[in-house]
């Protein structure tokens, strides 16, 4: 089983991420985003996305909120589900490594340009 946890604010778009792939998604969207856009792929399987509307714009918010959910999800979900973080923000490399350490498949992914 595969979770993304995308950072919306710093990608943009949904458009190259194959949410197909995974089996839940986590969407960030920042206080200023009114919407996703979703793409205009086909999906081979039903999508499951949580989104999560950011309501204060301050500096890193959202990025502390998918760290916070990335935390909680890493410490609740079973063991063998990877933790896939999509977003071009260098600041989560020590986040991700730190979850790797701990014995967890967790991979930060950068959407194609």
């Amino acid at each position: 089983m595969k979770w993304a946890f995308i950072d919306y604010e710093n990608t943009g778009t949904l458009e190259k991420i194959d949410l197909s792939s995974y089996d839940r998604s986590f969407v960030f969207l920042g206080a200023k985003q009114s919407k996703i856009d979703l793409s205009t792929k086909k999906h081979t399987k039903p999508l499951n996305i949580t989104v999560v509307q950011i309501k204060t714009t301050q500096a890193n918010n959202l990025d502390f909120h998918l760290a916070y959910y990335l935390g909680k999800l890493d410490s609740t979900a079973k063991p063998e589900i990877t933790l896939d973080v999509i977003s071009n923000d260098k600041g989560f490399t020590p986040l991700v490594s730190h979850i790797k350490n701990n014995g967890r498949v967790c991979q930060q992914i950068k959407p194609a340009v």
